[in-house]
């Protein structure tokens, strides 16, 4: 099992090259993109998101619809005083077809915005994330140069050296590199909705085939519906379409999160995926109990019970360490032995709380 899992996170490895270089574009004729972000409760962040997007060049940009979803905070009215003929500021609450929709929020707002887009192509990122000022133009670049409907990229989480901010700055990394390896070895498809493009007719047309009732997942969901379509899918490999957004700062928080992450992998309709994640549980499972076992029954064996915690820390430090050189981030933490462990008692603790758990708190709302 330790050989299968340093084989898989090695070949996660092997072909990460970010692109750094500059690119000119201007030859490519590229389409106009509408921006659609749908948030809730994001005084803290959404005024940074909207002008890092507004910092983009506008030869690229249709305009910037942003759909408040019910705030109870000063959301709603930063974005109001953020005035700019590019900014479009809807309501969810004004959705005729809102109730339709249930509990899911997420949707409703995604089909709410994409009604009021008119440009074909469609990006989206979330409030609590910032762009770089040239995100519009690759996104559309590689869709433009690869034939693509579409594609999703990098998201990076930024925080403090605090344990828990450190501890998801290193997650991230893995799976958007699994998720970049997934997508260019055609074995399963990911995505993450804080950096996407694709058409506006594929994302209606999904939202009308859509039948998983959870309230969160869209973008996982729309990437295999397009990959069940025959839609040609791609990855934004270059670090200035990289998504930059805040590490949860509290335990619960993170918790509450996961949960929100983890209740959807039953749903999931991709067999590569599900084979993937279950080995992973297993894995890291495995990876806790032997050291246990074999101090209780086995003690003469009990060295090699921690094979398993020895390949992970070395075969993921490999992973991270060029991810971060990639995207010019210094060095791992030396406390990256403790994040490695902690990250295993993670992975066996959400993904059981995910079986079992199926409605959780998020932003103030109790949600499934």
């Amino acid at each position: 099992m330790s050989l299968a899992y340093a084989w898989i996170i090695l070949q996660v490895s092997r072909d990460l090259s970010i692109n750094n270089e500059a690119n000119d574009f201007d030859q490519l004729s590229l389409p106009k993109a509408s921006i659609i972000v749908v948030v809730r409760n994001e005084e803290e962040y959404i005024e940074q998101c909207i002008q890092s997007i507004l910092k983009n060049d506008h030869r690229y940009l249709d305009k910037v619809i942003v759909v408040d979803d019910h705030s109870t905070d000063n959301t709603l009215q930063i974005l109001n005083e953020n005035i700019s003929p590019l900014l479009q500021v809807l309501e969810l609450k004004n959705f005729k077809r809102l109730k339709s929709y249930k509990k899911k929020y997420k949707k409703a707002g995604l089909h709410y915005g994409l009604n009021h887009a008119q440009s074909e192509w469609i990006m989206t990122t979330d409030g609590d994330c910032w762009v770089g000022h040239h995100w519009i133009m690759h996104g559309l670049a590689i869709i433009k140069q690869k034939g693509l409907d579409m594609c999703t990229g990098w998201v990076n989480i930024k925080g403090d050296n605090k344990l828990i901010e450190l501890f998801q700055n290193i997650e991230m990394k893995g799976v958007m590199a699994a998720t970049l390896m997934g997508i260019k070895s055609g074995q399963y498809y990911s995505a993450n909705a804080a950096n996407m493009v694709f058409k506006r007719q594929d994302y209606l047309n999904f939202l009308q085939e859509d039948q998983h009732h959870f309230a969160s997942g869209d973008d996982l969901f729309f990437i295999n519906w397009c990959k069940n379509n025959s839609k040609k899918i791609g990855f934004v490999n270059h670090i200035d379409a990289l998504v930059s957004t805040p590490a949860v700062t509290t335990f619960r928080g993170l918790v509450d999160q996961r949960i929100r992450w983890a209740t959807k992998t039953t749903s999931y309709d991709t067999l590569g995926l599900q084979v993937l994640l279950s080995f992973i549980f297993l894995f890291h499972l495995v990876l806790l109990l032997a050291p246990v076992i074999s101090i209780l029954f086995f003690s003469s064996y009990v060295l090699f019970a921690f094979l398993p915690l020895i390949t992970k820390l070395l075969v993921d430090h490999q992973l991270i360490t060029k991810v971060n050189k990639e995207i010019n981030e210094g060095p791992l933490t030396t406390s990256y032995p403790i994040l490695g462990l902690l990250h295993a008692m993670y992975i066996v603790a959400i993904g059981l709380l995910g079986l079992f758990i199926k409605n959780y708190n998020w932003k103030g709302r109790r949600v499934h």
